[in-house]
């Protein structure tokens, strides 16, 4: 009875995980297009960092550099001088 309950504690545990893994994936999914937007604004002006952060909807210029970098694996001055 014992090793039952435990294999359902297990179980549960790793129907949890995967349920919060697919949570996070859906959260990033609007910093994701808002970073696609950043890229396409430093591809086609010449504004800086903190208006295209402000024109994608970040209200922070660290967090957009931060979200930007997680998700692209460098920053948007790194990406625009590519």
């Amino acid at each position: 009875m014992i090793h039952m309950a435990m294999v359902k504690d297990v179980m549960y545990g790793k129907t949890m995980r995967k349920s919060y893994a697919k949570y996070e994936e859906i959260l990033e999914i609007p910093n994701m297009l808002k970073i696609q937007k950043a890229c396409d604004l430093l591809h086609d002006t010449t504004k800086n960092s903190t208006e295209i952060a402000l024109d994608c909807g970040f209200n922070s210029t660290m967090y957009f550099c931060k979200t930007f970098k997680s998700i692209l694996g460098m920053t948007p001055s790194e990406y625009r001088s590519m």
